[in-house]
């Protein structure tokens, strides 16, 4: 791999470890990981902890940011995370909800091929690109993802969980099963969100775990750039929400007991030269065919981390062909597994069925998809380039802000 490739640092300080440390922190008993003792003290105590995601933040953007982001830092921590493989947002807040390494849960990416429907869907807002509902071919919301959310069982142990999130995510079909056990808090903008989370705070007893989510920076990233100053703009007004309306806000005897953190589940590179799978023969002759005898897609995300399905026999052909025509890791799927790049523990039943013969992994800026002409954006992740996988976490007691 080249030295612009980051490994997910599963078992000690990848995104992985939050739902675990979380626990910990909150007195729960879990056989989770952690993060290590050199990130974070988990065996500290605390009444509430909040965890703000933005998705698409940076390391190097949450290091850099003034306003709160700066005074947490001075007041707190922050350490430099990974993300998962893949590092897009279907793996990666499947980890969080559900405790698994993507290995354990199976959801990889943005559009997955399922075999028994023989189609391909976009999976968070679970629909078909082409055709019915999911629902109505036979797939079920419960068939998305392997693994129950963590949820239930955080409110066995007496803690009160609130998950926060823009308005028109409550209640999907995604959410349904990823945040079950959760109460679940509609916003309207970001302002909203961290007014949202101090209410939370304030009127409710009892031990909390309080779970915010803003995709704004992510948006604005896919759109514009991640370096772009619409990025920026982004991140300074999320500064000034949370400073505005949470701290400021949030009463003394509150925030005495209040750990707050701030991660993210992949940052976004600027996508380059874009390269059609589909240009080379040899490629439609050894991806595998549907009962329809119509090629099957690639899955995975934007073509910085891709899955085929190859007909059998032919996935070394493939693989030799494709590593000396494209600059990218083209691995068989089993020794993906085989390193760690999924994470380790109980496999998925259905993980190889989602994830195909080959993981293709994108090197520098570059895009493989098939006839990538349709990917449009500016900004792109999923892959091991560390842009993509490098992630903050950031923390601090709120106590320590006012």
């Amino acid at each position: 791999m080249s030295d612009e490739r980051v490994f997910p640092a599963y078992g000690e300080s990848s995104l992985a470890e939050l739902p675990g440390t979380v626990m910990d922190l909150l007195d729960i008993d879990n056989d989770l990981s952690s993060f290590s003792d050199e990130l974070i003290d988990s065996e500290s105590s605390y009444e509430n902890v909040v965890v703000v995601l933005v998705d698409g933040l940076r390391f190097d953007m949450a290091k850099n940011a003034g306003g709160f982001f700066e005074r947490a830092r001075e007041n707190g921590s922050i350490e430099k995370c990974t993300s998962v493989f893949p590092s897009a947002t279907p793996a990666t807040l499947t980890t969080l909800y559900t405790g698994r390494r993507p290995l354990g849960h199976g959801l990889l990416g943005w559009e997955m091929y399922y075999e028994e429907i023989e189609d391909h869907i976009f999976t968070l807002p679970f629909t078909v690109k082409d055709g019915p509902h999911p629902s109505e071919e036979g797939l079920g919301i419960d068939d998305l993802f392997e693994g129950d959310s963590i949820y239930p069982g955080m409110k066995e142990a007496g803690i009160d969980v609130f998950t926060v999130s823009k308005r028109d995510l409550v209640g999907s079909d995604y959410s349904s099963v990823a945040s079950k056990g959760s109460s679940s808090i509609g916003y309207e903008n970001t302002a909203d969100m961290a007014l949202k989370i101090k209410n939370t705070l304030e009127n409710n007893d009892g031990r909390k775990f309080v779970y915010g989510y803003t995709a704004d920076v992510d948006s604005v990233s896919h759109f514009e750039g991640p370096e772009s100053e619409a990025v920026r703009n982004q991140i300074e007004m999320i500064s000034d929400c949370l400073e505005r309306n949470l701290v400021d806000r949030l009463s003394e005897d509150v925030a005495e007991d209040t750990l707050f953190m701030i991660t993210s589940d992949h940052g976004q590179i600027e996508g380059g030269e874009k390269v059609d799978l589909l240009q080379w023969d040899k490629v439609a002759e050894c991806v595998e065919k549907d009962s329809n005898g119509d090629l099957i897609g690639p899955s995975g995300n934007a073509g910085r981390s891709v899955f085929l399905h190859v007909e059998d026999g032919k996935v070394k052909e493939l693989q030799e062909f494709l590593q000396d025509k494209i600059d990218a890791e083209v691995l068989r799927t089993e020794d993906a597994i085989e390193k760690g790049l999924f994470g380790s523990g109980v496999e998925a039943e259905r993980f190889r069925d989602r994830a195909g013969d080959l993981t293709i992994i994108s090197n520098g800026k570059k895009i493989h998809w098939f006839r990538p002409e349709t990917l449009e954006d500016v900004g792109f992740h999923g892959g091991l380039h560390r842009k993509e996988m490098e992630i903050p976490l950031l923390y601090c007691d709120l106590s320590e802000l006012q």
